[in-house]
């Protein structure tokens, strides 16, 4: 089933010089027919400088149409931009997040709300060339009272256009509450969404779920490990984070420094300046489960309990916190001392921090400290541009930097909103009083005309019901009289019920007053029904009822759910007051351009709380996902993970990074269908799990039964069964461990012997009919055509008269991780054996990457193979200089396994993360290990070395090393070993040489790539001389 996922907002390909870390997160993810629409975030509207509004036109267009919305963090980049879509854009759909991202984002939603509109007339502003998508207090809490919260770890499933898929939260560690999505489809398999991630364990949060820390190093979490597509962030690619330790000690740097020379009883008042600040510490400290670090730890602690309980406060109740809405109130509580402020916003673009700024820059005493880069264009980045200019060690290097004192002017404008007063008041309440004038009498208007057309329209009425009755009673009356006629004629005119209430029309037949009429039978009158129902009763009395015992306790339920409910209805609608608008005098809004002097020191101290670069290429290979999408970042940034990926062996190399607007698709489109097994099907088919789901083989057939919706898969019969072809079954799913394999098959009875014998493909193209082809054998993991050249080179050589011959042995894709150089040599002398029974006089087989190995050990092992023409090593690289510190820790266990004789067991599950398969312990000290058997090609390898292996090279041998290799350390130089190489055989190699910029596997094969047609001409020219 295909994937398309289009980036809205968050483009991976920022300019460079941008560094558009404000640019808001948001991504349409669709599959099939449902779309999934990842984060909602909103730009910041002073420093934006996007003139198309194309994100915010493209969601207007698209929201109606989407079918889930998935929040990720509380902060504006990833949820701002909700409520505001949810009330004019109709994304009405489901809405999921965490509960502390649900509240957490509506009150900075909300902060921005009343900090946007008390200084600028949103609704003036909002016109089509200039969008300001700010909603009101009642539109947030609305749109946020819709969402749904969710639990980490718990899965949930989806219905309707989603029904079969599954989203699980987990944790990122970046925020309170942040979510790492798992998407989890039966067509697509799982997608994981991870923006914004933090694996260190904070103070006050721990790390991301995504890994888990052990002895053997950081693991991934087991039900996330190798997805089939990741979409993260990759904004802090190219970058290193400064050690916390440095950061701590800084930021305490800064404000001690304030009180060393006072008297110590004198204490600098924290303060903190938010409309929303008391709601926010009230709601969080009902979230203790989602806290971590040491915030948690104290919370647990019995010793901290009962200091607190004694204290009577909370381990987030800050005694030494003043909070305030306002600049003004600030300054009225502590005038003219010194104090340390938190404001926000972080990006300086509205609001207290703001006013702050203004009031505190020309102080050359104060002291500015910036915990975050802002958006560009907003006031926070041109300060972060100013100090980081001003540093030796620029921001990113993995060095703190130092406090720059400031001696620059920024011109600012100011917004504010003020009181009308004078003739503006006067003429505004002109305005109103006409105002309010037209509005009473139009309401005046529509009450007259609105009583007139129901006088009208209840005369019509009268009219009809006169009309009506009239013809209706004369039609009774003959009705009557023939029925009593009818009865006297029969002589068993019977009494009929009669009711005591006087209606419309005749009532008795011959009747003409109340009393009795003078041929004594008694008028009939219609009366209200009434049942006389007798009561039971026994030998003791009344029987006791025991439905209205029942029923007096179905009354107090009812009694008690409405009580609950008048309490719920109370709650919120204090909590819609407290949201709601309050009334203000009249006022407008005012501009001033001004130019504030900075002269106090300014600082910046990253406490964003997101990986660096270290650490993405780090845990993205132990996660191995099959596909990769990098958003939200800047191209340097993202090009920088992507070699750091192409470098590892393992890596998936299918890492896209789509531009704004561009659709990335996925996969194939498949259908899938919907279906019901059988009761005999299920109980006869043996299932198994995998992954998420519970898997098996069954053969069967579809059965439509008239009144199902969908239809039911059932056992085939037996001659259906018989005429249906064998699928290949699976021996063994799971990690393998030979020696247990092998002791099982022995203790049934079975010889177990594991060898490479058996058939081996070739795949012959080029001139096909020649006497004349080249074998080639492949690297780690590959398979069929995955090298890139291959198909341009067989189409080159076929001019030439040469065929090429694919050789798939044993050793192709995973099963390199329990082979041996010694098994891959049998198996080539087998196929160069059966090439000459074909007919084929000239055979040159030429090896790539580790494939060169094979080669080589072909050319100068002991043993008996048939001979070939030539060879040729491509990209011959060391695979023990390609690995890091984490595989190299390994070498000794395996080393120990290989001595206790378990050298065909497999590695440990940690020691394979990179491999996607089990690996023998021989197989790996092989490659890693210094003096393993594949240790050919090591730059380190002492001379004698060399001239040991390739002084035995008889037949005529070519190296073409690739200039830029991914796979060799850049200490390496290449031509340096090139030539020392070919001086070490004698004679044997006949050709080593470098191809410029080529990459490992020349990536984009013939298609513009100078580098291929470089190797390309080499290979032509070589055989042609040698073969």
């Amino acid at each position: 089933m295909a994937i398309t996922v289009t980036p809205l907002a968050g483009s991976g390909r920022v300019n460079t010089e941008e560094r558009n870390t404000g640019e808001p997160f948001c991504y349409l993810l669709e599959i099939e027919d449902a779309r999934i629409l990842l984060d909602c975030g909103s730009r910041d509207w002073e420093a934006n400088d996007e003139s198309a509004f194309y994100y915010e036109k493209k969601l207007r267009e698209i929201a109606p149409t989407i079918d889930l919305v998935l929040l990720s963090h509380a902060s504006t980049k990833h949820s701002g931009f909700y409520a505001y879509a949810y009330t004019h854009y109709g994304l009405k759909c489901p809405a999921y997040c965490s509960l502390p991202v649900k509240e957490l984002a509506r009150l900075s939603t909300l902060e921005d709300i009343i900090g946007w509109r008390g200084e600028r007339d949103i609704e003036g502003l909002h016109n089509d060339d200039e969008l300001w998508c700010v909603p009101t207090r009642e539109e947030n809490r609305a749109a946020w009272t819709s969402v749904k919260d969710v639990r980490y770890h718990q899965p949930q499933h989806l219905y309707g256009k989603l029904r079969g898929v599954t989203i699980t939260a987990y944790s990122s560690g970046h925020t309170l509450g942040g979510t790492l999505w798992k998407i989890r489809a039966p067509s697509v398999g799982t997608i994981l969404y991870a923006v914004g991630i933090n694996h260190m364990k904070e103070r006050h949060l721990d790390g991301t779920a995504l890994i888990r820390g052990d002895q053997g190093g950081l693991t991934v979490h087991e039900q996330l490990v190798r997805p089939g597509l990741v979409i993260t962030d990759s904004e802090r690619g190219d970058c290193v984070n400064a050690k916390r330790k440095d950061r701590d000690a800084a930021l305490l740097d800064q404000h001690w420094t304030y009180i060393r020379d006072k008297d110590p009883s004198f204490r600098i008042p924290l303060c903190l300046i938010s409309n929303t600040g008391t709601d926010m510490l009230k709601f969080v400290r009902g979230l203790m489960e989602f806290f971590g670090g040491a915030t948690a730890a104290g919370d647990n602690s019995r010793e901290e309990a009962e200091r607190r309980y004694k204290e009577n406060r909370g381990v987030l109740d800050f005694k030494t916190l003043n909070i305030f809405t306002s600049v003004d109130a600030l300054e009225a509580a502590y005038p003219g001392t010194p104090k340390l402020v938190l404001a926000v916003p972080y990006s300086m673009s509205y609001g207290g921090s703001r006013r702050l700024f203004h009031s505190f820059s020309n102080n050359p005493g104060n002291a500015i400290v910036l915990t975050s880069r802002g958006a560009p264009g907003s006031l926070a980045r041109d300060l972060f541009d100013r100090w980081n200019d001003k540093q030796n060690d620029k921001w990113g290097s993995g060095k703190l930097g130092e406090a720059v004192q400031g001696d620059w002017n920024i011109p600012i404008t100011e917004h504010s909103k003020v009181p009308l007063l004078g003739e503006e008041l006067e003429a505004y309440q002109a305005t109103e009083r006409i105002n309010r004038e037209q509005e009473a009498a139009r309401q005046a208007a529509d009450s007259r005309r609105r009583r007139m057309m129901e006088a009208d329209a209840q005369e019509e009425d009268d009219e009809e019901d006169d009309f009506e009755g009239d013809s209706s009673s004369d039609e009774d009356d003959k009705v009557v009289e023939k029925e009593e006629q009818q009865k006297e004629e029969d002589g068993n005119g019977l009494q009929q019920i009669s009711y005591d209430i006087y209606l419309k029309g005749h009532s008795t037949r011959g009747a003409t007053s109340f009393f009795k009429s003078a041929q004594g039978s008694a008028p009939r009158f219609r009366m209200f029904p009434f049942n006389d129902i007798k009561r039971k009763m026994d030998s003791y009395g009344e029987v006791i009822d025991a439905e209205s015992w029942v029923s007096r306790g179905r009354e107090l339920e009812r009694q008690a759910i409405e009580q609950d409910q008048e309490h719920e209805a109370k709650r919120r609608k204090m909590e819609e007051e407290a949201d709601a608008t309050p009334l203000e005098p009249p006022s407008k809004y005012i501009s001033e351009n001004v130019e504030v002097g900075v002269n106090c020191q300014v600082m910046y101290i990253d406490l964003e709380g997101l990986n660096d670069s270290r650490a993405i290429k780090n845990i993205m290979p132990r996660l191995n996902p099959r596909k990769m999408i990098l958003v939200g970042g800047t191209q340097t940034s993202s090009n920088s993970l992507i070699n750091a990926f192409e470098a590892i062996s393992a890596m998936t190399k299918d890492i896209y990074v789509p531009n704004m607007g561009e659709t990335i698709k996925i996969g194939e489109h498949t259908h899938s269908y919907t279906f019901t097994l059988g009761d005999s099907l299920v109980n006869n088919v043996h299932m198994a799990p995998f992954e998420d789901f519970v898997v098996g083989h069954a053969i069967g057939k579809m059965a439509y039964h008239e009144e199902a919706l969908v239809p039911t898969f059932e056992v085939a019969t037996s001659a259906a069964q018989e005429t249906t072809a064998n699928v290949p079954t699976s021996l063994y799913i799971g990690d393998m461990k030979l020696t247990s394999l092998k002791a099982k098959l022995v203790g049934l009875g079975l010889s177990a012997e594991f060898g490479g014998e058996g058939p081996l493909p070739m795949f012959l193209s080029g001139d096909i009919s020649s006497d004349k082809v080249l074998v080639f054998i492949a690297g780690l993991t590959n398979t069929l055509l995955s090298v890139p050249y291959v198909e341009p080179l067989s189409e080159t050589l076929k001019t030439s008269g040469w065929g090429v011959a694919q050789l798939l042995t044993s050793s192709s894709g995973y099963g390199f991780a329990h082979g041996s150089l010694d098994r891959d040599v049998s198996e080539i002398s087998n196929a160069v054996a059966e090439l000459r029974k074909q007919g084929k006089k000239k055979v040159v087989i030429m090896g790539h990457s580790t494939g060169s190995q094979d080669v080589l050990h072909y050319l100068i092992s002991d043993g008996e193979r048939e001979g070939v023409e030539a060879a040729i090593c491509q990209a011959p690289v060391s695979d023990r200089e390609a690995i890091d510190d984490t595989i190299k820790s390994y070498i000794p266990l395996a080393r120990k396994m290989i001595d206790e004789g378990r050298q065909e067991e497999a590695m440990p599950r940690e020691a394979c993360k990179w491999f996607a398969t089990p690996i023998t312990a021989y197989r790996f000290f092989s490659l890693f290990a210094e003096g393993g058997q594949d240790d050919y090609f090591t730059s380190t390898l002492p001379s004698s070395t060399f001239e040991e292996n390739f002084s035995k090279v008889k037949t005529p041998l070519a190296l073409i090393f690739s200039g830029a290799d991914q796979f060799v350390p850049e200490y390496v130089d290449k031509n340096s070993l090139a030539k020392r190489m070919q001086d070490s055989s004698k004679g044997g190699v006949k050709l080593s040489t470098v191809v410029p910029d080529a990459k490992h596997d020349y990536e984009g094969g013939l298609e513009g790539s100078k580098p291929t047609l470089k190797l390309i001409d080499t290979v032509k020219n070589f055989i042609e001389e040698y073969a």
